[in-house]
């Protein structure tokens, strides 16, 4: 299991494109960081791509504007945001879960002004309102758990 949290947290570099080689991902749980500059707003997309693996773990840290949590046995997709260290309403209805272990997957997050829009292997998923009314503030994408990342661009 895997999961992507975008927060905010310290800034980083500017737009990126990023692909990794096998030997650069990480099989331990150890998640990754990627700073946004200039925080998310309308039409800024982050493209994420790689594959579900087996094994998985997750961490809950700090704030989180936007968390996304595949959740495998029970076939969901939980969306969810942590607001001064405490859990919203998690939102779990959909009518398909794309996430198979040990699949291939291409997932796109855009930010509207009302809302986040995440699509996945070219087909739009869900909607998840913004609970974080400050997109300039959220300046990090985390992707913990042992998720193989091919390529990343924001």
């Amino acid at each position: 299991m895997f999961t992507y949290r975008i927060s905010s947290g310290s800034c980083g570099s500017g737009r990126s494109s990023r692909a990794f080689s096998s030997s650069q991902r990480s099989d331990s749980n150890d998640g990754r960081s990627f700073g946004l500059s200039r925080g998310m707003f309308p039409k800024r997309t982050i493209v994420i791509r790689g594959m579900v693996p087996y094994g998985f773990l997750v961490s809950r840290s700090r704030d989180v504007a936007f968390h996304i949590y595949p959740r495998f046995r029970e076939g969901i997709v939980v969306r969810n945001s942590m607001i001064g260290g405490n859990w919203g309403q998690e939102e779990r209805e959909m009518s398909m879960n794309p996430f198979m272990e040990g699949q291939y997957f291409d997932m796109s997050i855009r930010c509207g002004n009302q809302r986040f829009k995440v699509f996945v292997n070219g087909q739009h998923l869900f909607d998840f309102s913004h609970r974080w009314q400050s997109f300039n503030e959220i300046d990090m994408l985390e992707i913990e758990g042992d998720v193989q990342i091919s390529y990343i661009h924001f």
